[in-house]
C-alpha cells in the first residue's frame, strides 16, 4: 500500500507541484540539480517523510494531496493504519506486540488484538487485500474524476 500510495501521490505532485509550495529548495541545490530534478527530489523528500507521520497527519495530508474531504478513506484508514503498524512490527521487532504499535493502532480508535505475537494468518491476510483493494479502487476512483484532463 504504501508503494501505492507513494506513486499516487507523486504522480499528482508532479502535476500540482504547489501542493508542496511550502518545501523549500536551497539554491545550490537547485543549481547543482536543475529546475525538474530539484523538484523531483522536493517531491520524493515529501512523500517519504509522510510516511513516518503520526497516522492523523499522514491521513490529513494524503487527503490534502489528493484534494479529498476526510470521509473519503474513512472507511478504511484504521485498517490501513493497523496493516502498516503490523508490517511495521514484522520488520522491526520479529512479528511481536510492543507499545508503539499499540500507540499507532489507538491514535485511530482501534483496540489492538490480545496477542503478544503478531504474524499474519490466511484470514488476516485476506482481510488484508479486500481492504487494500478497496482503498486503491477509492483513490483511483477519486483521482480520475478530480484530475482527469478532458
Amino acid at each position: 500500500m504504501e508503494d501505492f500510495l507513494g506513486s499516487l501521490l507523486r504522480l499528482v505532485i508532479q502535476q500540482y507541484p504547489k501542493k508542496i509550495a511550502e518545501r523549500t529548495i536551497k539554491i545550490d541545490r537547485l543549481v547543482d540539480l536543475g529546475f525538474s530534478s530539484a523538484l523531483e527530489e522536493a517531491i520524493d523528500r515529501a512523500v517519504h517523510e509522510l510516511f513516518f507521520a503520526k497516522p492523523q497527519q499522514y491521513r490529513d495530508t494524503v487527503l490534502n494531496f489528493i484534494s479529498a474531504d476526510s470521509q473519503l478513506i474513512a472507511d478504511f484508514w484504521p485498517a490501513y493504519v493497523e496493516m502498516k503498524a503490523r508490517r511495521d512490527i514484522g520488520i522491526h521487532s520479529d512479528w511481536k506486540r510492543n507499545p508503539l504499535y499499540d500507540q499507532k493502532i489507538s491514535e485511530v480508535g482501534l483496540s489492538g488484538p490480545s496477542e503478544n505475537f503478531l504474524g499474519i494468518g490466511d484470514k488476516y491476510f485476506e482481510r488484508a487485500v479486500l481492504v487494500a483493494n478497496k482503498m486503491i479502487e477509492t483513490l483511483c476512483d477519486h483521482c480520475s474524476l478530480k484530475f482527469s484532463r478532458v
